[in-house]
């Protein structure tokens, strides 16, 4: 037994002893492997790499649906956001060309007059539509002002930047609006840059007919309709509408915008005619 023990703590002593070279010679070796046998732990590399590319595409897979589901989700967003700035600018854009032609008109007027007065400032009065009795026989609205607001006949209604019409009745909280596209409205107007006089003619459908066209004169397509001032009821250089040349026959298409609120204008012109 006791030789057993001596045995075992010599064995013991002789391995601390060698330990330090056994390890370094053991280092040495794994050195000279892996510079001798480079090309093949290059080889085994690289088939692991390859075997583990399809686990790779499996896992990437829901991560790339997730980044291009999202991708399209961001484009809608970009392309609904684009779509309702370019809707506004183009509304804007819209308002201020009307803007500049009433304008432009007013200045072509008076540049054309070595002695101006000023007429009237127009009374302005925004009100709600209550009431819409078009039919096949006539195209009217009734709002919700009258006498007691001042509102008189005669007087203009404006729908946006366009004319909507005029009143042709009045009660005390009430009145009654003719339409331009009624089948009894005739508006003297003016067309286009050359300026020249015709007349807006409604047949109770959503477009004017252009009639009693001077001979000669350009019809353009997008040509600019104003109110040319005769007849003492609509002043000169009011938004009309645009002309378009439907099947070659000219009509206008109106600038007054379906709305429930409308503008009833005084300018000063209802006294003037006697038009009961």
């Amino acid at each position: 037994m006791e030789n057993r023990q001596f045995r075992i703590r010599r064995l013991r002593q002789q391995i601390k002893r060698f330990s330090p070279a056994l390890f370094l010679l053991l280092a040495l070796l794994l050195i000279g492997f892996s510079t001798t046998q480079q090309p093949l732990l290059k080889a085994v590399r690289t088939q692991m790499l390859e075997s583990l590319v399809p686990v790779f595409s499996v896992l990437q897979a829901p991560v790339n649906w997730v980044k291009k589901a999202g991708g399209a989700v961001s484009n809608l967003f970009t392309v609904y956001s684009d779509n309702m700035a370019l809707r506004l600018e183009n509304a804007t854009l819209k308002e201020k060309q009307v803007l500049m032609g009433v304008l432009e008109e007013r200045m072509r007027q008076l540049s054309a007059q070595v002695h101006f007065q000023y007429s009237p400032s127009a009374r302005y009065l925004t009100t709600q539509v209550v009431a819409d009795t078009d039919n096949v026989f006539a195209q009217s609205v009734v709002i919700l002002a009258g006498e007691n607001q001042g509102v008189q006949k005669d007087n203009v209604v404006m729908a946006g930047t366009g004319v909507l019409g005029r009143i042709i009745q009045t009660a005390s909280n009430a009145s009654r609006v003719l339409l331009i596209t009624d089948y009894t409205s005739r508006i003297p107007v003016m067309v286009g840059k050359e300026r020249f006089l015709a007349v807006a003619v409604g047949d109770n459908q959503p477009n004017l007919q252009l009639q009693i066209i001077p001979e000669g004169a350009t019809l353009t397509e997008g040509d600019m309709v104003y109110t040319a001032g005769s007849g003492g009821i609509f002043p000169a250089g009011l938004m009309l509408g645009v002309l378009t040349l439907k099947n070659k026959v000219p009509e206008i298409i109106p600038f007054a915008e379906q709305t429930n609120y409308v503008q009833v204008v005084d300018f000063g012109l209802s006294n003037l005619m006697d038009t009961k």
